[in-house]
């Protein structure tokens, strides 16, 4: 299931994936739209995800697994959060009147593979 695309997937949540990113109902939701805005992403594995043009904006990320095998590209993201519980705290890019720029998030993640 490493790099599988999902997007207009039907019945997803019928897969077995007990060992993998679809064992996370919130991770098959995204992968099926394509639209991870204001998700919740803590403490959960994303080895293998193909999260190419999956949009993030607010997405919260702390304590995400993420290795190689996770596809990070044309992610479509204003910004992130790596902190609860204030929006605030903890906000990439840390300047609340920037947004990141077409392929910072890409780089910003790639920076945190195991």
């Amino acid at each position: 299931m490493i790099h599988s695309t999902w997007l207009g997937a039907n019945d997803l949540d019928r897969a077995c994936g007990n060992d993998s990113y679809l064992q996370y109902p919130q991770v098959q939701q995204v992968l099926v739209s394509g639209n991870g805005q204001n998700e919740n992403f803590d403490n959960l594995d994303l080895q293998g995800a193909n999260l190419t043009g999956v949009r993030l904006t607010g997405a919260y990320l702390q304590n995400y697994i993420i290795t190689p095998t996770t596809l990070l590209e044309a992610i479509e993201c204003d910004d992130i959060y790596t902190q609860l519980p204030s929006e605030e705290l903890g906000r990439q890019p840390a300047n609340p009147n920037q947004i990141f720029k077409p392929g910072e998030l890409d780089r910003f993640l790639n920076r945190n593979i195991i």
